[in-house]
């Protein structure tokens, strides 16, 4: 059996039953909701020239949307020169553009869940969700909706800036 790459499930059936391997593969997309995705299989099947299904991005920005603490980010591809922490390198040529956190995806409404868990009714008058901070390095997936419009979401929890109060002792 030859390997195929970004094929997320063992063929059912033998090799020479073409209309029958076509049907298993149908019948899995239509499981993926229309949109040609398999839910956490980063695969693109059915995508009209998909590229890469993720890419190595650098936040440079942030803009936020309305009060509910959901951000729009702004992204430079990068990658790496060498290994440890250190060496992300723009990409010449790469991709730019903007990008959403899943994170903040339940930021709306009230009680609300922000991407580290933490409850908005949990937190004092003083403290605030902040934004994912330019220069961080997240993986972005490529998402393209229904109406063909092309995404790029990634997951990062938000940092909290949190007041004490001045008769407490903060933690060593």
């Amino acid at each position: 059996m030859k390997f195929q790459r970004y094929r997320p499930f063992k063929d059912p059936v033998s090799a020479s039953n073409e209309n029958a391997k076509a049907a298993a593969l149908e019948g899995l997309l239509n499981q993926s909701g229309g949109n040609g995705f398999f839910a956490g299989s980063g695969t693109h099947h059915r995508q009209p020239n998909p590229g890469r299904p993720w890419i190595w991005a650098r936040i440079t920005s942030n803009e936020q949307e309305g009060s509910d603490y959901r951000w729009t980010y702004v992204f430079e591809e990068v990658f790496k020169r060498e290994a440890g922490f250190v060496a992300w390198i723009t990409k010449d040529g790469g991709i730019e553009g903007q990008a959403y956190n899943l994170a903040e995806a339940l930021n709306v409404g009230a009680p609300t869940y922000y991407g580290n868990g933490v409850r908005s009714d949990d937190l004092g008058e003083d403290d605030e969700l902040l934004p994912v901070p330019d220069g961080s390095i997240v993986q972005l997936w490529r998402h393209l909706v229904e109406d063909g419009a092309e995404e790029w979401w990634f997951s990062f929890s938000n940092a909290l800036s949190v007041v004490c109060p001045e008769e407490e002792e903060p933690p060593p």
